[in-house]
Protein backbone atom coordinates (compact mmCIF):
# COMPACT_ATOMS: atom_id res chain seq x y z
CA UNK A 1 0.00 0.00 0.00
CA UNK A 2 2.74 2.62 1.04
CA UNK A 3 4.32 1.92 -2.85
CA UNK A 4 1.00 2.30 -4.07
CA UNK A 5 1.01 6.21 -2.00
CA UNK A 6 4.17 7.33 -3.78
CA UNK A 7 3.19 5.63 -7.32
CA UNK A 8 0.42 7.91 -7.38
CA UNK A 9 2.17 10.70 -5.31
CA UNK A 10 4.78 10.96 -8.02
CA UNK A 11 2.27 11.15 -11.05
CA UNK A 12 0.78 13.72 -9.07
CA UNK A 13 3.33 16.00 -8.52
CA UNK A 14 4.54 15.35 -11.98
CA UNK A 15 0.74 16.09 -13.08
CA UNK A 16 1.21 19.66 -11.04
CA UNK A 17 4.23 20.29 -12.62
CA UNK A 18 3.58 20.15 -15.69
CA UNK A 19 0.64 22.06 -15.24
CA UNK A 20 3.17 25.03 -13.74
CA UNK A 21 4.90 25.05 -16.73
CA UNK A 22 2.07 25.40 -18.84
CA UNK A 23 0.67 28.54 -16.67
CA UNK A 24 4.19 30.00 -16.57
CA UNK A 25 4.66 29.73 -20.49
CA UNK A 26 0.73 31.42 -21.05
CA UNK A 27 1.92 33.80 -18.61
CA UNK A 28 5.53 34.75 -20.67
CA UNK A 29 3.43 34.17 -23.67
CA UNK A 30 1.48 37.67 -22.83
CA UNK A 31 4.11 39.63 -21.49
CA UNK A 32 6.19 38.82 -24.64
CA UNK A 33 2.63 40.16 -26.40
CA UNK A 34 2.66 42.79 -24.38
CA UNK A 35 6.19 44.09 -24.90
CA UNK A 36 5.88 43.60 -28.65
CA UNK A 37 2.35 46.05 -28.30
CA UNK A 38 5.58 48.56 -26.97
CA UNK A 39 5.16 48.33 -23.53
CA UNK A 40 7.73 49.09 -21.55
CA UNK A 41 9.60 45.75 -19.59
CA UNK A 42 9.29 45.71 -15.85
CA UNK A 43 8.49 43.21 -12.94
CA UNK A 44 5.26 45.19 -12.63
CA UNK A 45 4.12 44.27 -16.74
CA UNK A 46 5.06 40.99 -16.06
CA UNK A 47 2.95 40.69 -12.55
CA UNK A 48 -0.21 42.10 -14.38
CA UNK A 49 0.53 39.93 -17.60
CA UNK A 50 0.52 36.94 -15.10
CA UNK A 51 -2.79 38.22 -13.37
CA UNK A 52 -4.51 38.86 -17.29
CA UNK A 53 -3.85 35.24 -17.89
CA UNK A 54 -5.29 33.79 -15.17
CA UNK A 55 -7.71 35.95 -14.87
CA UNK A 56 -8.85 35.46 -18.41
CA UNK A 57 -8.81 31.50 -18.08
CA UNK A 58 -10.87 31.69 -14.59
CA UNK A 59 -13.63 33.73 -16.61
CA UNK A 60 -13.33 31.25 -19.35
CA UNK A 61 -13.58 28.27 -16.84
CA UNK A 62 -16.65 30.17 -15.27
CA UNK A 63 -18.41 30.51 -18.39
CA UNK A 64 -18.95 27.16 -19.60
Amino acid sequence: AHTAFLSVLSILALAVGVGVVSWGGECLALYIILLGLGSAPSLVLLNQATFGATAAEAQAVMQR
